[in-house]
């Protein structure tokens, strides 16, 4: 088996030299090229009878890189492995190096030097009783309780026809024609147009029908129903005009006649209600709906303040942990790792190295706390994302049948695993620092969470789980 030479540069770099003698790798090669000269039919020999040599002098130099090359990685990770060496990255050969020539006669020794950067040494910090964070708790005013049961009621409403003046969120049928000045137009075109009166319609129009009823009149141009309405929209929405008919020109002023107006009438407060919107025998009264509506506008900012805490935390505990890297060689690495240039390596490194820093804090964090995934927290995790998918609903049977599905694709079980094991590492950070609440407003939080966006959108680091090695 073949040599490793460690030459020490500095405390976060180290050279690697490999090297191997033929006897680590002549067998190696006379069987890949036997396996060639077995496969081989050229023209003027029978099948596998193709003189070694010329199969040597066809397939030779690419069939001796990949063996020489092979057993060089093989030494080189044996050694890394043995020596139970802590690195970063991949080793990459060192500058100017690369084996030029291969004798495929008389096989001879080879020597290939390497470039590594170590894990560096760090204590964790930033995630003690001493260590403070704010836990933001949004203040829900009641008005917003108030305002969230009445469109639940909407929603579950009927929509009726209604002989009393328009209002907003009316839907207002209207029958239209065509005018020529003061007058119908002989031939012109006539429709029915539907309109919700919302915020959409142009103020004058708006003015206009506010107000009217079934059977009233009113003229209009069409161009000045709704705000920002492009010709295509008017021709196609309002005008009812076939997609095909191009030729048609339809003047902009119309008169029209109101021959329905309908309004949602809100689902009474009664049993059937609470049962149909909040499960059957959760919620009695207008009291609980409240309450359960409340819950659930609070579980909505809760998650997103925990968000913003979990961030407050990573941010925090890399602050507190410095941490020396080797870059030139991981600079150099994600150039020659994903085929880029020095230019681009050099303007993504930052984040890069943001990322490879909380990649080692968080498997140490989580080496801390003995914090595991089971196959049982796996498929309830993809049980909980399928349901995500169908909006919180679907049938449990489907749900499961595609959760079981996803787990036999390793990449999404390893993406999962990741997920929840960050999930799982916050929680127990959580417990483990102290947290003072901070009540605040819808408002306050909005702006909390815009300032977060704009002081680094990459705040929180993207994981990179591949990045650092423990061999």
């Amino acid at each position: 088996m073949g040599q490793v030479l460690r030459e020490e540069i500095d405390a976060l770099n180290i050279n690697l030299t490999v090297n191997i003698d033929k006897e680590d790798y002549e067998k190696k090669f006379k069987e890949e090229m036997d396996k060639y000269r077995r496969k081989s039919h050229m023209k003027g020999f029978r099948k596998g009878k193709t003189p070694i040599g010329l199969i040597r002098k066809m397939y030779g130099k690419a069939v001796m890189a990949d063996v020489i090359n092979e057993t060089i990685q093989r030494t080189l990770f044996n050694y890394l492995e043995e020596e139970k060496i802590k690195y970063l990255g991949q080793p990459i050969p060192a500058e100017g190096e690369i084996i030029e020539e291969f004798d495929l006669i008389n096989l001879k020794p080879y020597s290939l030097k390497f470039d590594l950067g170590l894990v560096p040494d760090y204590t964790i910090a930033g995630a003690s009783t001493t260590d403070t964070y704010s836990k933001i708790v949004v203040q829900i005013p009641e008005e917003d309780v108030t305002e969230e049961l009445e469109s639940v009621q909407k929603r579950a409403g009927k929509n009726e026809p209604v002989e009393e003046p328009i209002i907003a969120k009316d839907l207002v049928k209207i029958e239209a024609e065509e005018m020529d000045g003061n007058a119908k137009k002989e031939s012109g075109w006539a429709t029915t147009m539907t309109i919700m009166a919302d915020d959409n319609l142009d103020a004058d129009f708006s003015k206009e029908l506010m107000g009217k009823k079934t059977g009233d009149e009113l003229n209009f141009q069409v161009s000045k129903i709704e705000k920002d309405r492009t010709e295509e929209y008017i021709r196609k929405y309002l005008l009812q005009v076939d997609d095909a008919d191009t030729e048609t020109v339809i003047g902009d002023d119309f008169q029209g006649k109101i021959i329905e107006v309908s309004r949602i009438t809100p689902a009474t407060l009664d049993q059937e209600f609470f049962d149909k919107v909040f499960g059957e025998g959760k919620v009695s009264s207008e009291e609980e709906a409240k309450k359960e509506i409340r819950d659930r506008i609070s579980a909505y900012y809760d998650t997103s303040a925990e968000q913003l805490l979990y961030r407050d935390i990573q941010k925090g505990v890399m602050d507190a942990t410095p941490m020396e890297m080797p870059h030139a060689f991981l600079e150099r690495w994600l150039a020659v790792a994903n085929d880029k240039t020095k230019e681009e390596a050099k303007k993504e490194y930052k984040t890069f190295a943001k990322g490879l820093r909380w990649t080692l804090i968080r498997r140490d964090l989580l080496d801390k706390f003995e914090l595991e995934i089971s196959e049982e927290e796996l498929l309830e995790g993809f049980k909980k994302r399928v349901r995500e998918y169908f909006g919180g609903y679907g049938d449990e049977l489907v749900i499961l049948n595609t959760a079981n599905r996803l787990l036999e694709d390793q990449k999404q079980v390893e993406n999962m695993y990741q997920e929840l094991a960050t999930e799982k590492l916050f929680k127990k950070l959580t417990s483990e620092v102290t947290l003072a609440e901070q009540k605040v407003t819808k408002s306050e939080f909005e702006e909390a969470v815009k300032a977060a966006q704009e002081a680094d959108n990459s705040d929180i680091a993207s994981e990179s789980p591949e990045v650092a090695e423990e061999v």
